[in-house]
Formats: C-alpha cells, structure tokens, sequence
C-alpha cells in the first residue's frame, strides 16, 4: 500500500486535489516532487464505460516544454497508462505540434495558477 504524500500546507496541490474532488475524480499514490510546483499520483477518472486509471503529473509552471511531454511520455508508457497533465500553464508550439502528432496519450487540463 503506498502512503499518499498530501501536503496541506501546498497550495497548488490542494487546489489540483480539490478539483479532483469536485469532478468526482478520485486519486491515490500521491507523491510530492516539489513543494507548489509539482507532484504525480494515481487518478481514476469516471467515465461512460467505468472508471478509467490515468497516470497524473501536476506542474505548476508557466511554460510545458516538448521535453516535459516527452519525459511524461516515457513514465507513461512504463506505467502503461494514459496520461493527465494538470498544469497551470501553456503549452510551448513544438509541445502542442508534438501533442497532436506523437504524444496522443496525453490528455492536458489548464487549471488556475498559485503564483
């Protein structure tokens, strides 16, 4: 069983964790990278068919990178799962060319920054 690492005094990840739970998405595995800036975990997203397992990496950062995507990339596919990323930034234009050629597991939610 692993320990979720939630850190209430985080900011950014009690506002991704609230918004989880008030879209009824429910997380587990929390791990915390680095304070207000970025954790991942488990999420289980309701679906029509049931709920669906994603791997979640959040980031609070101004600007995700072709790198950031291509690092999820590879957690992704060693997890085996699709990909959400909450961030609360924009995506650079090679990292949106990449999103709709080669990173097709991914799917990217904007959520309101903590800066």
């Amino acid at each position: 069983e692993v320990k979720d690492e939630i850190d209430t005094e985080d900011v950014f990840m009690m506002t991704v964790l609230n918004y989880f739970k008030s879209n009824n998405i429910h997380a587990s595995e929390i791990k915390q990278i680095r304070q207000n800036s970025d954790f991942e975990g488990i999420v289980k997203i309701p679906t029509a068919v049931g709920n669906v397992a994603y791997f979640c990496k959040a980031k609070n950062k101004q600007k995700i990178s072709d790198s950031d995507l291509s690092l999820l990339f590879v957690q992704a596919q060693m997890k085996k799962m699709p990909i959400l990323l909450m961030t609360t930034g924009d995506l650079t234009k090679k990292a949106q060319e990449l999103l709709t050629t080669e990173f097709k597991n991914i799917t990217i939610k904007k959520i309101g920054g903590t800066q």
